[in-house]
This record gives structure tokens, sequence and C-alpha cells, in this order.
């Protein structure tokens, strides 16, 4: 029904609308011809919810259109209506096409409505997409058009300069793509590329990726035409940036997880599932479909731990001639990927499907080992200094991953997490002092009751018992700050109801934030363009299927204001400057943090500590690709911080008098004269 009429075919449209724009509306009955486009052209799918109920048709001049004209095609020796006029894309008139009501699907909407899965983004970090997944009632078809982009997560994996379609696989991660094994054993990495992001075959706004490296399940056999242990991993070099690509997503893992937990009769016998790719069923004779297409399909026969067997109708065999096709359960609001198509019994005809619980081991140790191009850097603080350092140095990875990574334990120490009722990560914010912390306006602005807020200290993953709670007793909010303007003077400080143990009295050696003193640079010129900084917080740097609690940290890079990525999004430069990841003008253009991170610190190190420069902005338009990510600056606040705690700033010059590096480079540096006048006045003897 989606696929009615073709693409191209040529309506007619009656009514009394604009066929131009800007002209007086006609007094005549008008009649216009227009082409049906199909909904996988993009800018048609991004204007309708549903392709079974609307369809678009237009030309590429003006759109001609009249709310409740009907649209009929020429059949035989009559004029057929296939809908009415809903709506304009762009308008009455406006170049673009019109959305159409389908009356083909009125006509059956009460006996064959779809079944639509309402998935979120929002709360499921893997398993959705940028559309609802909708699913026909059944019928004899053994399978149907996908709607467009409802399988982000499902990939193509192509073949030579050809880019001939061998195999499907779905997105693990950035630069992991999860398939079948026994479609690439005759290749080479430099034989593949995959493409992501699109819904037609031959799209042209697809993503394409090569593969650099081939990864196939060691115990991988073909003994019997059996294809034991049919998986493997593609990785590539460059970032699919799945955070800030609204037609890329990741994929969910299973569900069983643990080595201890027995998956042999997961998923369980008439358990109901979808599979989706390009080539999923075959009939002799046909073309190959260049649509994504989808299926639901029942297990049976699921005696095997590492595979099962699947039709389609129940007890009916079906098929999958797509490698590497996802099979998919709909497990607490989000698809959850639980095989993959390998191969077809000779005997029968039914399929035969990889069972991901047997491997979730091997691909999450694979994915943990495999980190491209990576070099670690240790910097080295100044572990007698009252701000900006803790026991434990910063190690950071410099790697092209997008993602942050884990931190060292108390390596941080002037963190603390913002929670509500002592429970829920809110935002982040570091340690002014042992009663002041610094975090973001919007993290605190709509909470009327204070006494809700605590603060947690001397923690490194959020699930953990042990760690130093205070409640929160007073918010000072700048008073600029508004809700109309969240960007705009988003800062905060709290003020907590006990004082928190710092330095040798606290069991991890916490430690205040440092500061900035630079005077003599104008606020908007500091830090310099293209310093490196780091980000702070927890687990929210990267949508994972395993949620992560742990305190993670990401380095990136300061960015020119007039970059197409910061210009049209900063609102004064003076209170906010823009930082990217350090890997090119990509990078600059990724919108990598999410709500929990508001409050973060962003660090530059500098003299042998690690100094604040700035707080995380939550922009409320994160997920939009060609977006650099705001902070707020520092340096203007200072007065107004200093106002807040009634004391000064704590800042690294403060550590002189604490035995700290000052004092080891003074004298370090009253060594070295001594050492010059010893070696004079040697000479001055020789020469006597």
């Amino acid at each position: 029904m989606m696929n009615y009429p073709k693409n191209g075919t040529r309506l007619v449209v009656i009514g009394w609308g604009w066929t131009k724009y800007d002209q007086t509306r006609p007094d005549t009955l008008q009649q216009v011809t227009v082409n049906f486009k199909h909904h996988f052209d993009r800018k048609c799918n991004a204007m309708i919810y549903n392709s079974y109920i609307h369809f678009c048709a237009g030309t590429d001049e003006d759109e001609k259109s009249d709310s409740g004209g009907p649209i009929f095609q020429w059949i035989g020796d009559r004029w057929q209506q296939l809908g009415i006029v809903s709506y304009g894309v762009s308008g009455c008139a406006m170049k673009g096409y019109n959305n159409h009501n389908q009356a083909t699907t009125s006509n059956n909407i009460i006996s064959n409505y779809p079944t639509i899965f309402e998935c979120s983004t929002y709360t499921s970090k893997c398993g959705c997409s940028y559309r609802n997944v909708m699913l026909s009632s059944p019928t004899n078809a053994v399978s149907e058009n996908a709607l467009p982009y409802t399988w982000t997560m499902i990939v193509s994996i192509r073949i030579g300069t050809t880019h001939q379609h061998i195999c499907t696989g779905t997105i693990l991660e950035d630069f992991y793509i999860l398939t079948a094994a026994h479609c690439l054993t005759n290749y080479k990495p430099q034989d593949l590329t995959i493409e992501a992001g699109m819904y037609y075959q031959t799209e042209s706004e697809a993503i394409i990726r090569q593969v650099d490296q081939i990864y196939i399940h060691p115990n991988y056999t073909t003994y019997s035409n059996q294809y034991l242990n049919d998986i493997a991993i593609l990785r590539f070099t460059k970032s699919l940036y799945v955070d800030n690509n609204n037609y890329v997503s990741r994929t969910c893992k299973s569900p069983i997880y643990n080595q201890w937990m027995d998956g042999t009769n997961y998923p369980l016998d008439e358990s109901r599932f979808v599979i989706s790719g390009w080539d999923i069923t075959y009939i002799s004779g046909s073309s190959k479909s260049k649509l994504l297409q989808q299926a639901e399909i029942y297990v049976f026969n699921n005696d095997h731990s590492n595979c099962f067997i699947s039709g389609y109708q129940k007890q009916i065999q079906f098929c999958a001639d797509d490698p590497g096709s996802p099979i998919f359960q709909w497990i607490n609001g989000h698809w959850i990927q639980i095989g993959l198509a390998s191969h077809c019994r000779l005997a029968g005809g039914s399929g035969v499907f990889t069972k991901l619980s047997s491997y979730s081991n091997w691909i999450d140790t694979l994915l943990n080992s495999t980190v491209i191009n990576t070099s670690s850097h240790v910097y080295q603080c100044d572990k007698k200094a009252s701000c900006g350092c803790g026991q434990t140095d910063v190690v950071l990875t410099s790697s092209r991953i997008i993602a942050g990574e884990n931190t060292i334990k108390y390596s941080w120490p002037m963190m603390v997490s913002i929670q509500i009722h002592d429970e829920y990560h809110e935002c982040s914010g570091t340690m002014l002092s042992d009663s002041f912390i610094l975090t973001s306006a919007q993290c605190i602005f709509y909470y009327i009751n204070y006494y809700n807020i605590t603060v947690a200290t001397s923690i490194y993953d959020l699930s953990s018992t042990v760690k130093i709670t205070r409640k929160v007793d007073r918010v000072y909010i700048h008073p600029d700050y508004s809700s109309t303007q969240r960007n705009l003077h988003d800062i905060a400080i709290v003020h907590v109801n006990e004082p928190i143990p710092l330095g040798d009295k606290s069991p991890q050696y916490l430690h205040k934030t440092c500061i900035s003193i630079e005077d003599e640079f104008p606020f908007n010129q500091y830090p310099k363009l293209d310093s490196e900084l780091v980000v702070i917080g927890w687990a929210v740097f990267s949508y994972t299927a395993d949620t992560t609690n742990m305190l993670e940290q990401i380095s990136v890079g300061m960015i020119n204001i007039k970059h197409e990525s910061c210009l049209n999004y900063i609102s004064n430069d003076t209170y906010q400057f823009c930082a990217g990841l350090s890997n090119g003008n990509e990078g600059a253009k990724l919108n990598y943090l999410h709500r929990e991170d508001s409050g973060a610190p962003i660090m530059i190190y500098k003299n042998n500590h690690w100094e604040q420069v700035g707080i995380a902005i939550y922009a409320y338009e994160n997920g939009l690709r060609n977006r650099a990510q705001l902070y707020t600056r520092l340096s203007p606040y200072r007065e107004w911080m200093k106002s807040i705690l009634n004391s000064s700033l704590p800042t690294y010059s403060s550590s002189i008098n604490s035995g700290g590096t000052n004092n080891y480079q003074q004298n370090h540096f009253i060594y070295e004269i001594l050492g010059l006048l010893i070696v004079m006045c040697l000479y001055s003897f020789t020469l006597i």
C-alpha cells in the first residue's frame, strides 16, 4: 500500500486554491498536474508522520494546494481518487511538496490498522531510531517495506568500486559494525565499505566509511555447511558520530550478558520477533529489494546454545536471504537485538540465526581492547597545592574515539554530584570551598524546594554507597540568569549545611577547584584559541547500551567564535565560549554533552595544576549536528563569586606558602645559582 501509486506517477489535483505564490485566490475551479513523491524522499519523509495514511505529491516549482481538494489518477477509462490535499510542506503555492491523506488506507483503516512501537531516544540510549517502527497486521505476505529511518542502527556492507550490497550489519559503536562472518571470509578490509543512515540502497546522502579491520570469531567454522559461530565485527577509522546524527543509532545488545546466566533456552520457543534488512526474503526470478524490509518471525526448535531457527506466521518456515540482518525483540520500550541472520538450512529451507547472548563477552572484550591509535599522557600535579590537584595524577588517552573515558580514581578531587533526594544525579559541580559549590543555574533553577537537593563528594562511582553527602541550604543563582535565555549567565553557587572535609582531613584528599587569576587578557581571549581542555562528568559523554556510573573525562579544544559551528549559537563571547572534540573540523561540529552534564567543569592544565575556566551549558537543542558545545566563561564572574563567598577565590598562587611546586621551583633556582658559584670558584682556583 505504501508503494501505491508508483514514484513519479502523474496525478491531478482539483480545487480553488492558489496555483502561484502571492496571487489572489481564483474564482474558477483549477486543475494542476503533480508528481507522486515516494516517502523515502527525505524532504517528504521529514514532513509526514505516517506513510500508511499520508503521501507527498508536487513539483520542483511551486506547490499547488487547496486543503480538502481531491487528487486523482487516470486509470483505464476513468479518474480514481487517491487522496485529499492535507497541507503544504512549505506553505500554499510555495516551492516543495503537498501532503495528502491516502484514500486507499482510509478504506482499510479499521480492518488493517498497523501497530506503532513508540520508542523514546531520550530514555533509551540504543535500540531506537529517528522514526517509530510500524508493523502491519498479520497477512499472507512474508515481509513488507519498513518505514523510512525506523531501523537507523542497520547498515549496508558493500564491496569494491561497484558498492554492491553483500550483507547487512548493525552499529555497535561509532567505529564498529556487527554482522555475519561467512559473508566476509573472501574479502580484505580494503575491499569493504559500509553505508549508514539510509533507507533506499542508492541514497546519495548515505554515510560511507572504509573498513580497516575485520574481526571474525576465532571459533568460526563452515563444517558441514553449518556456519558455526557465524559472527564478526568490522572496524573503521572515521567515526559515524552516532550521537549527533538523527539517521544513525546504536543497536542494543541481548539482555543476557553474564557468563553465569544460561542462554541456551533464550529466546523462548514461539517468541515473536522482527527481522529487518534489504534482502530478507528472496523469490526466484524476482529482483532484490532496494528498500529496507521488515518481517515478523517466530522462534522454534531452539535447541542449540549458539543459534536458533525461525519461521513466520508461527510454524511456517522463514529464511533470511541477507546475512547479518538483525533480529529484534521489543523489550521495555526499545528494540533489543537478540540475533543475526546466518544461513538457510538445505533441508526444509528454515533460517538459522546466530544467538547474540552467547557472544556478549566476546563483543565486549573486542570493543574494549581495540582502541584506535591511542597513547596516554600523565599530567603531573603539585600534590601540595591547595586547589586544582589530587593525590592521583590525571591520565588522558589520545584517541579518535568520540566518547569519554573513565578517569583515574581521585584524580579530580574537586568534583561533586548534585543529586535529588540523595539518589538521582541531576548535574555536576566543583568545590569552591568547604561550604560552597559551583554549578550551572539551569541545574537548580526549577527546584523550588532546595532541601531536596544534596551534594555528594568523595565519589567516583555514582552507585557507590561510600560517599560524603551534604544538604543544600542556600542557593545563589546569578541575578542576570533568565529561563528565557537559558544559555546566558548560566552560573550558580550552592551552600551546604555542613562543611566538607578537605585535604588530609578527607578520606580521598578532597580539594577545591582552582579559578583563573589571569587579568592580562580581555575576558573573551581566555582561554586562548586552540587551548587544550578537559571536561569531566558522570557517564554522559557517550550513548552506550551498558550505562556506566563512573566519572568520565573527554579532551576538547577551544573553537574560534567565527567558526560555523559556534557563530550562530553563541549569545555573547564575553560570557561564553565554544569547545569541540580535538579531531578536526568534524569534531568541532559535534554536540557531545547531555542534560546531566550541566555544571560540569572544563579545565586547562598550566603550571603543574588544573584550572577551571568554564562550566558546561546544556543547550536544549543538543543532539543536532553542526553545533559546537557551549560553556559559561568563568573570568567575567570572578567578582560575583567572591561576593558570594565573602572571601577570595581559590587560586594556585595561594599554594606558594604550602610547600608546593612554587617553593620547589624557587629552591631549585637557588640550588642552581649556588652550583654555578661553586663551579666558578673551582675554575678560579684552577687558574691560580
